[in-house]
């Protein structure tokens, strides 16, 4: 288990978390897509200019405990 920060900077939000190394990170856009309430919204988490796949693992991504995490999201709803 790693604890790490989410931060979206879109709804001036910080959260803190604790979960799995293996975890996936679609897996955790999907997590978020549902506690933020923007279905139709595309996440996508930034390691330094790039997106991070969704296929990789939180560790393959190089998140560990204490790492802040940058989320961008795209609002589809018109």
């Amino acid at each position: 288990m790693i604890s790490i920060e989410l931060i979206i900077p879109e709804r001036e939000l910080r959260l803190c978390v604790r979960v799995r190394k293996r975890l996936k990170v679609g897996e955790l856009k999907s997590f978020l897509r549902g506690f933020s309430g923007l279905d139709n919204g595309c996440f996508f988490i930034i390691d330094g200019r790039n997106n991070v796949p969704d296929d990789v693992t939180l560790s393959e991504a190089g998140i560990h405990d204490g790492s802040g995490v940058i989320i961008g999201i795209e609002n589809d709803e018109h």
